[in-house]
């Protein structure tokens, strides 16, 4: 891809992302606990990848804490909810109690972006420079390294990355090479410091030009759910839904192309995938994993769009943010789902703040964002809204 075209497409991502429209991350499904493959990844069918790990190691922070900070312990919980404010000098990501908002604690994170390209994993925090060129890894110990392998060339980062849960492994789709013919696209896995790389997937497009974009690692860390997303747009859906595997590079189709930006996701119990497609309104569409069997609901006939999509922690319950599709003046509606009866109940209707939601980590609490980068906490039983943070951007956990 040249570098203009890497310039506008990354030029159309801010400025629809400024616009509150649906793009620029990926869905926000609550991760699981998953088991770590005791192995090291065995080679896919495909081809290996040419270009070899970076020899250099990766770069020491610039910056330090005055106290070393103390590793993150279950004691409160293992997937606190984690937001980043890159205004502050330096700039800094904090830990809070999902339950009630309680600080864990705050670390420095030199260069944090405001970019999509954040994740948080059982061992660190990895998120995209502010100059949209460098991936890094933050520890819960205050440490930070530069993961130079995803960006060799030095230039806008390209595509898009998803670390395992536990931190241990990275995959990475993205577009290769583009020109006037097609362009050519991979998925690819490695571990985290970019030794044993695998090409899971290496196509050649000609004719529409998407981006294999991964969205879920399975709970056993053998296979990874992705989706194709329309270069230059990005989004919290894609065309199609997809399940591969690492071990062999065989994938598995879940939901066919629609040719659609549709939101997708993936309950983190893995028994189910939903997305929504407009169809004379915005139906969702429920697959059980299990038995392929499919199901549908319509979605209130006032909203055109549906945006982020967050499971209850036992994908039990969902919640889909959704909008009227006025990008000066929009509204925004929050509905939960009971996925087992289908039944719906309005948490948010036609509001002006543009709540959406965010995180369910805990039963009892859900986590939402509003369109002035503000942090609320909602009481499940109560629907009380307390205001936790300003000038935020919310990290969501690796799934």
């Amino acid at each position: 891809m040249t570098k203009e075209l890497l310039v506008l497409s990354l030029l159309l991502v801010l400025i629809v992302a400024g616009c509150s429209q649906p793009v620029g991350e990926t869905p926000v499904t609550p991760a699981t606990d998953q088991d770590t493959p005791e192995a090291q990844l065995p080679d896919p069918t495909s081809t290996p990848l040419e270009a070899t790990p970076p020899e250099t190691q990766p770069q020491t922070p610039t910056t330090e804490m005055e106290e070393t900070p103390e590793v993150i312990t279950d004691v409160i919980s293992d997937r606190p909810i984690v937001y980043g404010n890159w205004a502050a000098d330096p700039s800094i990501v904090v830990l809070l109690d999902p339950l009630n908002g309680d600080e864990i604690k705050r670390l420095e994170a030199p260069g944090l972006g405001f970019a999509i390209q954040q994740g948080v994993t059982e061992t660190g925090i990895f998120y995209l420079d502010d100059n949209q060129q460098s991936v890094f890894k933050l520890y819960f110990d205050g440490s930070v390294e530069e993961l130079g392998f995803l960006h060799p060339d030095g230039e806008f980062f390209e595509g898009v990355v998803l670390p395992s849960p536990d931190g241990q492994y990275v995959a990475h789709g993205r577009i290769v090479e583009f020109d006037e013919a097609g362009a050519q696209v991979q998925l690819t896995v490695s571990d985290v410091d970019g030794s044993n790389p695998h090409i899971l997937l290496d196509e050649r497009l000609s004719d529409r030009v998407t981006r294999p974009t991964p969205i879920k690692w399975s709970n056993d860390g053998l296979s990874i759910y992705y989706m194709n997303v329309f270069e230059g747009v990005g989004g919290y859906g894609g065309t199609d839904l997809y399940r591969i595997s690492i071990l062999t590079g065989d994938r598995e189709e879940i939901f066919p192309d629609g040719n659609c930006l549709c939101s997708t996701s993936i309950s983190p119990d893995e028994s189910s995938a939903v997305r929504v497609m407009q169809d004379d309104g915005l139906i969702m569409l429920i697959k059980d994993l299990d038995t392929g069997d499919e199901a549908t609901l319509a979605l209130p006939d006032e909203y055109l769009e549906a945006w982020e999509m967050v499971w209850s922690p036992d994908s039990s319950q969902l919640l889909i943010t959704l909008g009227q599709g006025d990008w000066l003046d929009d509204l925004y509606g929050i509905i939960q789902i009971d996925i087992a009866s289908l039944t719906t109940t309005t948490l948010v209707d036609q509001d002006t703040q543009l709540y959406r939601a965010s995180a369910w980590h805990v039963m009892e609490t859900v986590w939402l964002s509003d369109g002035q980068n503000g942090l609320w906490m909602m009481d499940v039983e109560t629907r009380e809204l307390s205001l936790i943070a300003s000038n935020m951007i919310l990290i969501q956990h690796s799934q």
